[in-house]
């Protein structure tokens, strides 16, 4: 009996690009203009959640973004 094959799902896409960038990521990234966009959207994602779930830690991580961060140097 033969059984189509099934259509792609976005879980199935995004398992073949984890299993894709998995060997070297940040190679994977550079080359690869869908991982990187997916990428970028997660990034989008958790940086969004961490402003909307504890903005304390946003300022942090916004603070450490700088050279030299004086959050660093335990002046916060």
């Amino acid at each position: 009996m033969y059984l189509p094959e099934p259509h792609p799902t976005s879980s199935t896409r995004a398992l073949e690009l984890l299993e894709t960038a998995a060997a070297d990521p940040s190679r994977a990234v550079q080359e690869d203009p869908e991982i990187r966009a997916a990428f970028e959207d997660s990034l989008r994602e958790l940086a969004e959640d961490i402003v909307k779930h504890n903005p304390s830690l946003a300022h942090l991580l916004l603070g450490m973004g700088e050279a030299p961060s004086p959050i660093v140097h335990g002046q916060n």
